[in-house]
């Protein structure tokens, strides 16, 4: 049997496979084994689970309590809906390696699995909950109403009128803004305009540096579009110190083709954040690293930049990634400087100290030895 649904989560430590409900595998030769007991919770993903032999003969709901007080939750019919939603049971399998058949585990143990309280995501339990209780408020509502006098209508309908007036009011105003805000951009885009004009008209720039667009950002192919004139120019994220977005300006540098660097203006732009990591393999144009925290990519190199910077590195290297969302996006050296050179320098430079020091004390013992003669 094969593993079709996508949520299968692999984890990289210990060769494990989280398998839910509707997950399929051949457990006929796997065994039973409670050393796979285990609990844990995803940060990224709120997702929980825990083996069964942690929660025998526990109410699913007093499991759910907990975990929602562990983690600061409050213990409302809410949270524990939520919770239910994406309650699933199934099993926990090791593998025998990170690269083994997820088919064919080794051992087992069974599990559930739920997902903490999320504000963007609704459950089918969760919304037959949500709409009850409007239904309910919608009754209470029609009640107050039927009980309310012409007094209280009449009321009700002077303070719209007001509340309408202050709107009008307010939206005269907010117009007056948007007017003058207008006006503002117009004069603004007319003087960038009329500089950009100049800058061209004077050839201020050199006949290799192009006034540039970025029209879109790829990150899976971790490339920077963008439209200089009616050219496309790609230019890799590994040259790129901040994550552009689409219409910010820059300038490129491109020499027979080959683009050699970019300068973006908006600078506001949040850069990316570093982190150290170490080469485990280099092969060809595959790059596998390692951060911190143990967690692993196999990068495979997207354009001639990135295979030529995979070219200089070696097993146990360090080097920083920025990643974004999880994905690495750029990366750079942390190489030692090559020093032989340096060192070459300074052994020449000695050599040549020494023989003009031999130089000038050759031609003092050469005229000692002459007045010794003499006196002879």
């Amino acid at each position: 049997m094969t593993v079709n649904d996508p949520l299968t989560e692999i984890s990289s430590k210990k060769s494990n496979l989280l398998v839910s409900q509707k997950h399929e595998v051949d457990l006929s030769r796997a065994i039973y084994s409670t050393s796979l007991s285990s609990a844990s919770i995803d940060d990224e993903t709120q997702l929980f689970y825990i083996t069964i032999d942690k929660v025998l003969y526990q109410h699913p709901v007093e499991v759910i309590e907990k975990v929602l007080r562990a983690n600061g939750f409050s213990l409302n019919l809410e949270n524990i809906l939520a919770c239910m939603d994406d309650f699933k049971i199934g099993t926990s399998v090791q593998l025998d390696d990170e690269f083994a058949d997820p088919d064919e585990p080794l051992s087992f143990i069974h599990c559930i699995q739920f997902r903490l309280p999320q504000k963007t995501s609704v459950g089918p339990t969760l919304s037959k909950f949500y709409e009850e209780i409007e239904s309910y408020e919608s009754i209470i509502a029609d009640l107050k109403g039927s009980q309310a006098n012409k007094d209280s209508v009449g009321k009700r309908e002077a303070e719209s009128k007001k509340r309408i007036q202050e709107l009008e009011a307010e939206n005269r105003s907010l117009k007056m803004q948007l007017r003058l805000m207008q006006s503002q951009l117009e004069s603004a885009v007319k003087s960038v305009e009329k500089a950009n004009e100049t800058l061209e008209s004077q050839n201020y720039l050199p006949s290799n540096v192009f006034r540039a667009t970025v029209r879109e950002i790829n990150i899976e192919d971790r490339m920077v579009i963008v439209k200089s004139g009616k050219t496309t120019i790609n230019i890799p994220l590994f040259m790129c110190d901040i994550l552009p977005e689409a219409g910010d300006h820059c300038l490129v540098h491109v020499e027979q083709g080959n683009t050699l660097g970019c300068f973006f203006f908006n600078k506001e732009r949040k850069h990316l954040q570093p982190q150290l990591a170490k080469v485990i393999l280099v092969k060809n144009s595959i790059c596998k690293i390692r951060d911190e925290n143990r967690n692993t990519w196999l990068i495979k190199a997207k354009n001639s930049v990135e295979y030529n910077f995979f070219r200089t590195l070696k097993n146990n290297d360090h080097l920083l990634i920025y990643l974004l969302k999880g994905k690495p996006l750029r990366f750079e050296s942390l190489l030692r400087p090559e020093i032989k050179p340096h060192t070459d320098s300074v052994q020449e430079t000695i050599q040549k100290f020494q023989i003009a020091k031999l130089e000038k004390v050759k031609p003092m013992n050469e005229q000692s030895n002459q007045v010794d003669g003499e006196r002879k």
